[in-house]
């Protein structure tokens, strides 16, 4: 009796201990993120992979917790970290939030382009045991793509409307888009290192500002046989009275890229999520203006990081003396600060320089002084301006 006892505790213990199977990651949906903003992301596990992240639940994402998202390289968890983690799908889909620290200041808007430490190799532990694969996670500048309305260009991840990342995301500053002819989605191979075409994954497209579109503006993400998926409802394409709902999601619903109504009646298509983050609604304010040493720039610097889209010359006055004025040949904003660069000197002994900005209009406008949330800087006139900037 004693040893039946012995031998069924010992099969026991045999089950509890077996090697837990190593979790793997097939891509992370979206895998750009921003400083400042918390981006959700879902990680999605190897489709027959049933149990793939261990039980559908809620773990916080703490040391010692039974799931957990980090970053593979410990010291990148100065740049970003992972919130409490959802898994779901009977444990092959991770939901989580990726926090960007605030002081992080990646040096481009192209993931392409960024330098290593803002690549960040992501990887899911499950009981103790590390995924076998990792997908990479981007910390970058928004795209900037600001108003686009005048453009012939109508397809996004390609010239003016960005680049798609590897896992078909983009992350822009904000978009006016123009009128009835619709835009669609370049569907270019994201990434080609990995198997089928990752250009057929959603489309999401990420906004720190606003994204509005004049009347019949449409986003098309169509896609026929076994590059649309399975159908899905959903509708696939956004117009413009849609565009503007901020903090607001419109999906297409991974396939279905012909339905409207909700109905799995569409002949296929990928889907599309736009998701513009909502936190900041306060205007950028101005903190100093001087006169480069050579007489020749003026530099406005603000409290906050600009967009690279900002005012035309012509919303710029600068004077020298009572009333003679100088040209501006080209504003630009970059960071913290707006330059002015001037047709002529404008240091003169004896005379006073003066510098005039006119927002276009009350509202927040595609092209001025403006955030990465596209809150326009107030209209406003400093005399008595010195160098140097």
């Amino acid at each position: 009796m004693h040893m039946k006892l012995l031998a069924a505790l010992i099969a026991v213990l045999g089950v509890t201990t077996t090697a837990i199977a190593q979790p793997k990651i097939s891509y992370i949906i979206p895998d750009l993120g921003t400083t400042r903003f918390a981006t959700l992301i879902e990680i999605i596990g190897p489709h027959d992979a049933i149990g793939n992240f261990g039980v559908d639940a809620m773990y916080a994402n703490n040391t010692g917790d039974l799931v957990r998202v980090v970053p593979q390289r410990p010291a990148d968890t100065a740049i970003v970290r992972f919130g409490p983690c959802v898994v779901s799908w009977n444990g092959r889909m991770i939901s989580t939030h990726a926090f960007v620290n605030t002081y992080v200041m990646p040096n481009s808007h192209d993931y392409r382009l960024l330098d290593p430490q803002f690549k960040i190799p992501v990887q899911v532990i499950v009981a103790g045991v590390a995924s076998a694969t990792v997908d990479t996670f981007y910390v970058v500048n928004p795209w900037p793509i600001g108003d686009v309305a005048d453009s012939d260009e109508r397809v996004f991840g390609t010239g003016r409307l960005g680049v798609r990342s590897p896992r078909g995301a983009m992350l822009i500053d904000s978009a006016y888009l123009g009128d009835t002819t619709a835009y669609t989605v370049d569907v270019t191979d994201c990434d080609p290192s990995r198997g089928g075409n990752q250009g057929y994954l959603p489309f999401t497209l990420l906004a720190v500002g606003n994204i509005d579109a004049m009347a019949g503006a449409m986003i098309r993400v169509d896609a026929q046989g076994s590059n649309g998926g399975a159908g899905g409802g959903g509708n696939p394409s956004l117009t413009g009275s849609q565009s503007g709902s901020s903090g607001s999601s419109n999906t297409g619903g991974g396939g279905g890229g012909g339905a409207t109504s909700g109905a799995a009646n569409g002949a296929g298509g990928s889907g599309i999520v736009i998701i513009r983050y909502n936190l900041d609604t306060t205007a950028p304010a101005r903190t100093a203006a001087a006169i480069a040493s050579s007489g020749t720039a003026i530099t406005l610097t603000y409290n906050e990081t600009l967009s690279s889209t900002t005012a035309a010359v012509g919303d710029f006055l600068v004077r020298r003396g009572v009333s003679e004025t100088v040209t501006v040949t080209s504003a630009s904003a970059s960071g913290l600060a707006v330059t002015l660069n001037l047709g002529s000197t404008v240091l003169r002994v004896g005379e006073s320089v003066s510098v005039t900005y006119t927002d276009p209009t009350a509202g927040d406008d595609p092209n001025a002084i403006q955030d990465l949330a596209g809150n326009d800087a107030s209209s406003f006139t400093v005399s008595n301006l010195t160098g140097s900037a």
